[in-house]
């Protein structure tokens, strides 16, 4: 009785059995861009329009990293073959996005130098966990691996929403000091 209480508890588990055994968790993924759009969205007056378009470019560049590696995962069952360095190119990406970021994050204007450094703390680990190849790896292959639809998508909606998250840090600097 309880080993088929426990099978149907797994069977309609639906949140929770995405994420479990992933190497890279939702708060590093998702946490630097959060972090990063609340303390923009703080700035009172708008910092230097030049560090503005260099942050919207590299976000834009990253963003559209993002999508790829969504697309990739769903699309290309190849994809386990490349992503040791998928997640080095990721790496650069996010750590341009993270120098941009940091030029607009060091004006005067931002009103909380504590959290500016949380910012800058959260999107360097999330580069230094890409750039160390093995947990994005290790999510791609043991993804791709299992041949579950389900668990394919679920790992390509989450890097999705990963550029979502980007977008609406896009769009709050380009709010920002108006």
């Amino acid at each position: 009785m309880r080993l088929m209480l426990l099978a149907a508890g797994l069977l309609f588990c639906t949140g929770a059995a995405g994420q479990i055994g992933l190497a890279i968790s939702d708060e590093e993924m998702l946490g630097p861009w959060r972090q990063a759009t609340a303390l923009v969205g703080t700035i009172a007056v708008a910092p230097a329009p030049q560090a503005l378009q260099a942050l919207d470019e590299t976000l834009a560049e990253l963003q559209a990293q993002l999508e790829n590696t969504a697309i990739h995962i769903v699309a290309r069952p190849e994809f386990a073959y490349d992503a040791a360095q998928w997640s080095v190119t990721l790496s650069g990406h996010v750590a341009q996005a993270g120098e941009a970021l940091d030029a607009v994050l060091a004006a005067p204007a931002v009103p909380d130098r504590a959290a500016a450094e949380r910012v800058h703390d959260s999107v360097r680990h999330l580069r230094d966990v890409l750039a160390s190849r093995a947990p994005f790896e290790r999510d791609v292959l043991q993804t791709l691996g299992s041949g579950s639809k389900n668990a394919i998508q679920a790992l390509s909606r989450r890097w999705w929403t990963v550029s979502e998250y980007v977008e609406a840090l896009r769009k709050a600097a380009a709010g920002s000091g108006r």
